[in-house]
């Protein structure tokens, strides 16, 4: 059993897919990881290029777009990992992100789903990366936020925090 399972849905995002998996590949991992990449029927020759340039990355090749939540789940299913990363092809890991990952999920058993700071390419903080769910309390917190032209979210928190949901993009 690999402690960590990777999973990458793909659709025509070739370039972007190959630098996602380089930025993954630069890193010396500390636990052993498992690559999955689910491409939805790209046009792109992505698949191939990916088994090809990527010999350790598991491929599953779809027929038709199956989606990204159901492409995530193919992914999952195919896994044999103690925790699973969702990453988007688009994003580019920071050096040791993916340990600190699972070494704070290893830590922490009370914790049952976790997100780095997600950051832009111009190195901004990604708006709406985690949130709350929405209660009528938060729902007017927020309106009450926006009236009074204030941020209702530190998108760039210094500490962890306790959230509802975090993004899909990791």
């Amino acid at each position: 059993m690999n402690t960590l399972a990777i999973v990458i849905v793909s659709w025509n995002t070739a370039l972007l897919l190959r630098q996602c998996l380089e930025s993954i590949h630069a890193q010396l991992p500390r636990s052993d990881w498992q690559i999955i990449v689910v491409d939805n029927a790209s046009s792109d020759a992505s698949p191939e290029d990916i088994q090809r340039e990527f010999p350790n990355v598991s491929v599953l090749v779809n027929a038709q777009n199956s989606g990204y939540p159901r492409a995530n789940n193919q992914g999952i299913a195919s896994s044999d990992s103690e925790f699973v990363l969702l990453l988007n092809s688009d994003t580019v890991a920071d050096p040791n992100a993916i340990d600190t990952l699972v070494d704070k999920m290893q830590r922490t058993a009370e914790i049952g789903a976790l997100s780095p700071l997600l950051l832009t390419p111009t190195g901004e903080a990604q708006a709406y990366a985690f949130g709350h769910d929405p209660t009528p309390w938060f729902l007017f917190r927020r309106g009450i936020g926006r009236l009074c032209a204030r941020r209702g979210t530190n998108w760039r928190p210094s500490t962890d925090i306790d959230t509802n949901w975090v993004s899909g993009a990791c």
